[in-house]
């Protein structure tokens, strides 16, 4: 803690007005709520300061070019440090501005403050309550504070707004991790007949997915009927289209299944190897500690490192806790299983 008791991460955020108090600073509605905020409130005088969107947009640019100077030189901390500066400017000069919010809440999501970036959602939900990508953003951060029944509650906004087989599947995904198994295999089920049989690697995504939900509802037969049509669909793939990317699937299925019928480390070892062309990485690791090859699996991790924070990483699958979870695993002789979902290769 800060010797003003903000949290390190705080003191990582100029001191700026926040949300309502930004509103409530230029508009006298505000105690009526943010949902007075209209385009009819303006025209009608009732805001004292006139917001500026062009002028907001400018900081909200800089903001986000701040942001991508985190995969190069600067480090995180200096990333956010600016992006934070500008992007309170950006909404005072514009507290009508609802991707400000979004964008303000995307940061605070990469700090884990989570609270504050449900509030920052909810103000931009509020702005523009027909975008539904807001909905899921806004997913994303109840589904970390384990508010899973408003979480998926967004999700169905997400989807029904959206209404693609994207969306659908991402919601799976959220049910996935949120135990809510039955809704789950019903989404991965649609996201599986969309596919038909184009897109063989995406198919076996999904066909993972579902085998996940199914296997956490004690349904081991039809688990293991969708993990074999996944592994299929994956060599498939491997043989078909992007040999690459789909070595790594498939060699993330063969190592870290929670069914023993499709295991095959030996295997796994090979297509991760096929695939990483000398770069170390999480899949070998896992590969090898299926095998039984638990030193040479934590000496792949450690040559690899932890992951680097990412502002676009997804927040129900925290990458860094993930990589030292496994690295554990692997340092006590014990292999990864991927039994928890959603399916993801690291």
């Amino acid at each position: 803690m800060t010797e003003n008791g903000r949290t390190e991460s705080d003191a990582l955020i100029p001191a700026a007005p926040h949300g309502l108090a930004v509103l409530a600073s230029v508009n006298p509605l505000v105690s009526r709520g943010i949902d007075d905020l209209s385009k009819r409130d303006l025209l009608q005088g009732k805001l004292r300061v006139a917001p500026d969107r062009a002028a907001a947009k400018r900081y909200y640019e800089k903001a986000r070019c701040s942001l991508y100077n985190i995969w190069g030189e600067l480090n995180l901390e200096t990333c956010l440090s600016a992006s934070f500066s500008n992007i309170n400017e950006a909404i005072q000069l514009d507290p009508m501005f609802p991707y400000a919010y979004c964008l303000r809440a995307e940061m605070r999501m990469t700090l884990r403050q989570f609270d504050s970036a449900l509030e920052d959602f909810g103000l931009a939900i509020r702005l523009e309550p027909a975008n539904p990508n807001l909905f899921r953003a806004r997913g994303r951060a109840l589904l970390e504070l384990k508010d899973y029944e408003n979480a998926i509650a967004d999700y169905d906004e997400f989807v029904r707004g959206d209404g693609s087989s994207l969306a659908i599947e991402e919601r799976g995904e959220a049910c996935l991790a949120a135990g809510y198994f039955d809704k789950a295999v019903s989404d991965f089920e649609k996201v599986i007949a969309y596919y038909g049989s184009e897109d063989s690697c995406w198919r076996a995504i999904a066909y993972c997915n579902r085998a996940i939900a199914r296997f956490n509802k004690g349904g081991r037969g039809e688990a293991l009927e969708d993990f074999k049509a996944a592994a299929a669909d994956f060599e498939a793939a491997r043989l078909q289209y992007n040999p690459d990317d789909d070595e790594a699937a498939e060699a993330w299925l063969l190592a870290t299944c929670p069914l023993e019928e499709i295991r095959n480390g030996q295997r796994a070892v090979d297509l991760a190897r096929a695939e990483a062309n000398g770069r170390p990485s999480q899949v070998i690791a896992a590969a090898y500690a299926e095998s039984g090859r638990f030193d040479d699996a934590v000496r792949e991790m450690e040559t690899l490192g932890e992951p680097r924070v990412s502002l676009h990483q997804r927040a129900m699958r925290d990458e860094v806790e993930q990589y030292r979870w496994r690295l554990q695993l692997y340092r006590r002789g014990k292999p990864y299983r991927e039994n928890a979902g959603p399916f993801e290769v690291p």
